[in-house]
């Protein structure tokens, strides 16, 4: 089909980027939020220990928490910088080894300044070494594990050299007179700080795969539902995963059915690749503007199709609904159809049917059996010999409010029908006609 042919609203999307790009996105996404996490959670961390220290401090050290208080704002000014960087998209992976560095350096600086301002005994016996497992920790929730090792071999690291410089300065004899500060026991802290980095890596690692299969199993849910929904409509898709949601049951369904009038001539004078062509755009916009009224496409007949509104949802105004849809995909069809011979034909009837699951246990599809379904497809035939765009039956027009002009056609008699049925014919061109309502309304 020319380009000048394309009917509106069937030009083809975008492709996918991949699974692979959709799963890295996810991980980075996941990345990102755990880094917002760790902001937060130290945030808060440093927030409360200033404030306690606020509510205990020493009346004789003001210097000391004067340092406590720059320390403070410093160390809750950068989190936030990086939390709001974050935020604002700019994330990459070597944000989150410049955090915990930066994160484990305060803790560092702040036993620095206890030492000077009051000595390394009251350092060593400080919040700082408790702080240093937190923040091990934490490197978990980024589900990188060689950063939980680096941040466990640069907090023993650093407490290494700070302890080393303490028993080399003034006051260092002072910190061998204690058990609990000598060489042993604080070579034992940094080798647990080295095992809990370690420990917080091989965990960071399990998450990270648990994770990763997690993710990995809802994209491909999502590529399959969408793969699945090119075969049925996509509320069917997302229903047929739900435990018997789809089992056949008696309901009301508006059913509409879509026919093309003059195509046996078209395709006697075209090739069947342009044949193809034409049906598939003109049933992408069918589908798009049967589903933006609420409607769903169930299934494709040759030229036809067949529709139905209410069965998935209950709307209150399903009739006109599927009035409006049928009206609008007429107007956008139009002048394309013409083009090439044809012209678009509509029917609309309502009814109990039968919905639900029909077919084998190795493969089924979703349908709709009833009188309705039937009525719709014979009354559109008659459009042909009325000169009509969209009949529609008396309980239908009944539902109709003014705005929706109709003129009836009589009772006729439909194939398959033991009865005549009163027939209206909802006007297109309403400025043609007297929208004036008639008896059914």
């Amino acid at each position: 089909m020319p380009p000048s042919s394309t009917l509106p609203g069937s030009e083809p999307s975008a492709s996918s980027s991949g699974f692979e790009q959709a799963l890295a996105a996810e991980e980075r996404l996941h990345e990102a939020q755990a880094e917002e996490a760790t902001c937060k959670i130290m945030g808060v961390v440093i927030v409360a220990c200033y404030l306690l220290a606020l509510i205990f401090r020493p009346s004789h050290e003001p210097q000391m928490f004067r340092i406590f208080t720059l320390l403070t704002g410093v160390s809750v000014g950068v989190l936030a910088l990086i939390y709001w960087v974050v935020r604002r998209g700019g994330y990459f992976p070597l944000l989150t080894y410049l955090n915990v560095s930066l994160q484990i350096s305060l803790i560092s600086a702040v036993f620095v300044v206890d030492a000077q301002l009051i000595g390394p005994v009251f350092a060593m016996s400080s919040l700082g070494p408790v702080l240093y497992p937190l923040i091990i920790a934490l490197t978990a929730l980024r589900t990188r594990p060689w950063l939980c090792v680096f941040a466990g071999m640069m907090s023993s690291l650093q407490f290494l050299l700070i302890y080393t410089s303490l028993r080399l300065g003034p006051g260092g004899e002072l910190l061998a007179q204690s058990m609990s500060l000598g060489w042993g026991v604080t070579l034992m802290k940094i080798a647990v700080l080295i095992g809990v980095g370690v420990g917080a890596g091989l965990a960071a690692h399990r998450f990270a795969r648990k994770t990763q299969r997690n993710v990995a199993t809802a994209l491909r849910m999502t590529a399959m539902q969408k793969v699945f929904g090119r075969y049925v409509s996509p509320s069917i898709a997302e229903a047929a995963l739900q435990p018997n949601s789809l089992s056949s049951r008696r309901t009301k369904a508006v059913v509409l059915f879509g026919d093309l009038r003059n195509f046996t001539s078209f395709c006697a004078s075209r090739e069947a690749e342009e044949v193809v062509a034409m049906l598939n755009q003109y049933f992408e916009v069918a589908c798009r503007v049967i589903e933006a009224e609420g409607g769903i496409v169930n299934k494709f007949i040759g030229d036809g199709f067949l529709a139905f509104f209410g069965v998935m949802s209950s709307p209150a105004d399903a009739e006109a609904s599927a009035v409006r849809a049928a009206l609008r995909l007429n107007r956008e069809v139009t002048p394309v159809l013409k083009s090439f011979g044809l012209r678009a034909g509509f029917a609309i009837s309502s009814g109990l049917v039968v919905a639900g699951e029909i077919g084998s246990v190795e493969r089924c599809e979703f349908s709709l059996i009833g009188e309705a379904v039937n009525r719709a497809a014979r009354l559109e035939g008659l459009n042909s010999g009325l000169g009509s765009t969209c009949l529609i039956t008396e309980e239908i027009a009944a539902s109709l409010g003014p705005e929706i002009p109709i003129r009836e056609q009589g009772a006729r008699q439909i194939k398959g029908l033991a009865e005549p049925i009163r027939v209206f014919e909802v006007l297109v061109d309403a400025t043609a006609a007297n929208p004036t309502p008639t008896t059914p309304r």
